[in-house]
């Protein structure tokens, strides 16, 4: 209970902190240009000076969000996720971005144009990867990632993907990264776990009649293979799961309606990713723990 006040404390302050740099944020960051920035991508982030890295990386969170995908995908996001994985940024300035991120996602802010909490998600992916390399979060900051990423999946209702002019938005998928690190990490318990399988159960087949069609299902299928391979759930407990969110609805209609149609796409596209995974997998929690459950829900979509 102690560790979980302790992050509280830790995301509350990063949340007063998010609302004061948004106050005066701004992307580009003052003394850039879009060509320096490309030039410097073309580079791979190639920056020695540390301090200048460092105060870059916290200087682009604000184009996580911008509507070019130029500033957004390619500069802001790619020089993040690299200087994070090569380990080039500084244990305070990683602690830093995991504040902000996570404030962002558990932000009431309106994002119409649904590229912040998306990229975000992203960025913050890297984050949870990193801090199983070299720990940099505080004691229980685990259980406060998992609830703030599993509240804003939940919560998702915006599900473009790639769009040619303002590239991509990708929110199921990026949330499914996030959900994903979360799942390996050693330190989530059975109660994050829960809520982590709770979260992408409402995203599998969303209501309504949006299909996936840029890869979602591949996404969101990983963090359920992550949590397989860990032995938190039994073959029963598997098969009662997947019998519940692949249920037949009760007129016995798989194919009477548009919403009908879109939650059987959705629900087989996941399951089939499953199968094939668990299928040809040599790991025991996947082939004989999470396959028979898996197979009998498609069965019932037949």
């Amino acid at each position: 209970m102690l560790m979980r006040e302790i992050a509280a404390v830790w995301m509350a302050a990063a949340a007063m902190l998010v609302v004061a740099i948004d106050a005066r944020a701004a992307c580009p960051p003052a003394g850039t240009t879009r060509a320096g920035m490309n030039a410097l991508a073309d580079t791979g982030f190639a920056l020695d000076d540390a301090r200048e890295r460092n105060r870059l990386a916290l200087e682009l969170v604000d184009c996580l969000g911008h509507p070019d995908p130029q500033w957004r995908d390619r500069i802001a996001y790619e020089a993040l996720a690299g200087w994070i994985r090569a380990d080039q940024l500084d244990s305070s300035t990683l602690l830093d971005l995991a504040g902000r991120l996570s404030a962002t996602l558990a932000s009431s802010a309106p994002d119409k144009a649904g590229f912040r909490k998306s990229f975000s998600a992203l960025v913050l992916a890297a984050l949870v990867e990193a801090d199983r390399r070299r720990p940099f979060l505080q004691d229980g900051a685990t259980g406060q990632l998992v609830d703030a990423a599993s509240d804003w999946f939940e919560s998702i209702r915006d599900y473009r993907g790639f769009d040619a002019r303002a590239g991509w938005r990708h929110a199921i998928a990026h949330g499914s990264d996030l959900l994903a690190q979360l799942a390996l990490d050693p330190r989530a318990t059975r109660a994050d776990i829960d809520r982590i399988v709770g979260a992408l159960e409402t995203q599998i087949a969303p209501a309504g009649s949006h299909f996936y069609i840029h890869g979602e299902p591949e996404r969101i299928a990983l963090p359920l293979l992550y949590i397989a391979g860990r032995d938190f759930y039994t073959t029963e407990q598997w098969q009662d799961w997947f019998a519940g969110i692949a249920a037949v609805p009760e007129d016995g209609n798989l194919f009477g309606s548009q919403a009908a149609l879109a939650r059987r796409h959705n629900l087989q596209a996941v399951l089939l990713v499953l199968y094939v995974n668990a299928n040809e997998s040599k790991d025991d929690g996947l082939h004989e723990v999470l396959l028979p459950a898996v197979t009998a829900s498609l069965r019932r979509l037949q």
